[in-house]
């Protein structure tokens, strides 16, 4: 993974992360739909890794940064593929049942971030539209 990729990711996962701790302290509908979601969403792309940390629907962002109990773990190895699947492009499932997203520990966690981020997508397009 070069510099420009690293960066590129880097720049996701903050988009990604810091649009869930907006949308999950402002967007009514979303607090009401995972006020029951706590949980450590892992996520290592190639060299770069973040998680999330879910309290009552409530999410926090960690970049560069990986924890050692998370509830779930996705790993992607391919940039484009990465891109596609946290801006909403390419369905998790679908990555995952072609091998190209890496699923370790609590599946059921990762079909809710997969829900999460599905309401995510849509808020931010309302937002860049």
């Amino acid at each position: 993974m070069n510099l420009k990729e690293k960066m590129q990711i880097k720049a996701l996962f903050y988009y990604v992360g810091r649009g869930l701790e907006v949308v999950s302290r402002s967007n009514e509908e979303f607090q009401e739909t995972f006020e029951t979601l706590d949980g450590i969403f892992q996520w290592h792309v190639g060299e770069v890794s973040m998680y999330l940390e879910a309290k009552e629907g409530i999410f926090d962002v960690h970049y560069d940064a990986t924890h050692d109990e998370p509830d779930v773990t996705f790993t992607v190895e391919d940039i484009a593929i990465a891109k596609d699947i946290l801006m909403g492009k390419m369905e998790g499932t679908a990555a995952y049942m072609s091998g190209d997203l890496g699923i370790a520990g609590d599946i059921q966690m990762g079909v809710k971030f997969a829900e999460v981020s599905g309401i995510l997508v849509e808020e931010l397009a309302d937002l860049l539209s």
